[in-house]
C-alpha cells in the first residue's frame, strides 16, 4: 500500500475537517439507501482509513467528490487517490 512507504513525512499530521467527515457520511448513507453493499463497505473501509490515518489528508466536500494526499520527504504533497463524485476512482501519484 502506497500510505506505507518508507518515503511518508509520518510527522506531518493531518485532520480532517467536518464538512469533509459530513459530506463523507451523506455519501455513505447515499449508497446505502440506493442499498450499494458492496461500495458501502469498500468506501467506508476506506474513509475510515484515511480518517483515522494521521498522516493521510482526507478532503472533500462532496460535491465533486473526495481526496486522499499525502506528504512525501523531499517531494511534497502528493495525491494517492481522487474518489469522484460519480464513484469512478483515480488512483495516481500526483501533485
Amino acid at each position: 500500500m502506497l500510505s506505507c512507504s518508507g518515503k511518508i513525512n509520518r510527522k506531518k499530521r493531518f485532520g480532517a475537517e467536518e464538512l469533509t467527515v459530513q459530506a463523507a457520511e451523506e455519501f455513505l448513507s447515499e449508497l446505502a439507501i440506493n442499498r450499494e453493499w458492496k461500495l458501502l463497505g469498500f468506501y467506508a473501509s476506506l474513509f475510515e482509513y484515511a480518517y483515522k490515518t494521521d498522516f493521510l489528508r482526507f478532503n472533500g466536500t462532496g460535491t465533486s467528490g473526495f481526496s486522499i494526499r499525502v506528504d512525501v520527504e523531499g517531494k511534497g504533497e502528493i495525491s494517492l487517490c481522487t474518489l469522484y463524485r460519480n464513484k469512478a476512482i483515480d488512483f495516481s501519484l500526483k501533485r
